[in-house]
């Protein structure tokens, strides 16, 4: 194979330009949660990675009062990223997401209330 000359150069620069952006959309990351349950009964973390189609179940956890534990990690396109979702049993409305960061987030599980039907809510970890 030739060595590349000045004259080819430009060309090569040029299509590293052109493909970079286009590499940058196929790269993953690892996602996970450490969550700490702050409610008054169990709740269920799992987490999503987010697809072109909707979204892929992925680990998931149960967590009784008081518990912390790690779920994860699942590996995601980062332009597409990944959430985790809680729900309790007697939760009155849908479950809760937030969206993850590549690597791992910290989050608590809170209740607006003290009554076992209050909203849930997940709040970043201090």
């Amino acid at each position: 194979m030739p060595a590349m000359t000045w004259t080819r150069r430009p060309f090569a620069m040029l299509a590293l330009l052109v493909a970079g952006p286009a590499l940058i959309g196929c790269q993953q990351a690892d996602y996970a949660a450490d969550v700490v349950n702050r409610t008054p009964q169990p709740v269920f973390a799992q987490l999503f990675t987010k697809e072109a189609n909707g979204a892929m179940a992925g680990m998931s956890r149960r967590l009784g009062p008081g518990d912390r534990a790690s779920i994860g990690p699942v590996r995601a396109y980062v332009n597409r990223g990944a959430y985790i979702s809680v729900d309790t049993l007697s939760n009155p409305g849908r479950p809760v997401d937030a969206d993850l960061l590549p690597g791992t987030s910290f989050f608590q599980i809170i209740q607006d209330g003290q009554d076992v039907n209050s909203p849930i809510r997940i709040v970043p970890k201090q």
